[in-house]
């Protein structure tokens, strides 16, 4: 039995106090009920653009396998169209990604990783120009270095924005009917340059003990299916978690791919982890798994969010899992609320 007690001014003007309660059967409607908070229509920058439009992707995901039914699936799907829509306007004549568009002709890597990462994923949903992601992928092949990084238009080459390309290309070939639009070799040409990627990213001394890197190694793993890289990067994570009251965390310095830094991108770099241990799916890494879940859930913001966009963006993919699990499954127990002893 929870009980809250609050008082109100004497002297509070008649009919203007409000109070609201919200009670969740289960973390499932928590997460819709937050998806439902941040939709909106997708604008600024081709980061932003795609930002708004994923949270409305993710929200189509979890109403579809739930069978939710409600008029903000109708505003998800006019979002993401636009979104979709907007994003062509970004691309330059090579095929990367732009921040700005117009006269901005320099793409950005990890952008343009970042929108085949979106395309791929909202297939189901909107009619796709497949064209885009094949253009899209060439284009990241040809701003790979020889050492296997990709340098960003803002900042210093990192392990951390190198593996997050490579990821978004496993995810990109892992596609069914990709070889049905992309060109002859490309796939080949894109698993040696994840090869590359990989061999980079483990002569980096820095990125060996980082979690962010660490959960990205383990994600891209579990794809490729590299046991030996799976064990290792699931063993740094777990020798470097951090446990309090509020759950189980992993530090975070420095800057993610998209510039995340401080809370920001602690929340990022916990939301990887959570979701690169949930697809390793090793039945000893739940208790974790639960309490890197906590603390996610306990440093949502009084908006309902989680600090910025790509953080909220990455810990709404990282609950979406769990989401759906739940709201499949029958809610069961009662409540009561008692106001003033009545």
């Amino acid at each position: 039995r929870n009980t809250i007690h609050f008082e109100l001014p004497t002297d509070a003007i008649p009919g203007s106090v409000h109070t609201e309660l919200l009670l969740y059967p289960n973390l499932g409607a928590n997460v819709a009920h937050a998806m439902k908070a941040v939709l909106e229509r997708p604008y600024g920058c081709a980061e932003q653009t795609i930002s708004t439009a994923y949270t409305s992707l993710l929200y189509l995901e979890l109403a579809t396998a739930a069978k939710l039914e409600s008029p903000e699936k109708d505003k998800a799907q006019a979002f993401l169209q636009l979104g979709n829509d907007r994003l062509l306007g970004y691309f330059n004549s090579g095929g990367g990604l732009t921040y700005w568009g117009g006269n901005d002709s320099t793409g950005d890597v990890a952008l343009t990783a970042y929108g085949v990462e979106f395309l791929t994923e909202e297939e189901p949903y909107v009619t796709v120009d497949r064209s885009r992601i094949a253009g899209a992928i060439q284009w990241l092949l040809s701003q790979q270095s020889a050492d296997g990084s990709w340098r960003p238009r803002y900042g210093a080459v990192s392990a951390r924005e190198t593996l997050y390309i490579a990821n978004a290309l496993q995810t990109a070939i892992e596609e069914k009917d990709f070889s049905t639009f992309a060109p002859a070799g490309l796939q080949a040409r894109v698993k040696q340059s994840i090869a590359k990627a990989n061999a980079y990213a483990a002569t980096s001394v820095v990125a060996l003990h980082d979690p962010y890197s660490n959960a990205l190694r383990l994600l891209l793993a579990v794809r490729t299916g590299d046991s030996a890289a799976l064990a290792r990067a699931r063993s740094e994570l777990i020798s470097s978690v951090e446990r309090g009251r509020n759950g189980a965390h992993w530090e975070f310095d420095g800057y993610s791919s998209f510039y995340g830094w401080g809370t920001g991108g602690r929340l990022e770099t916990i939301a990887l982890v959570l979701a690169a241990f949930q697809a390793a799916g090793d039945k000893a890494d739940e208790a974790l798994e639960n309490d890197a879940l906590l603390y996610l859930l306990r440093s949502r913001d009084e908006y309902g969010v989680w600090l910025s966009g790509q953080a909220t963006l990455r810990v709404l993919k990282a609950l979406l899992p769990v989401a759906i699990r739940q709201l499949q499954s029958p809610a069961t127990g009662s409540f009561a609320v008692t106001v003033n002893g009545r």
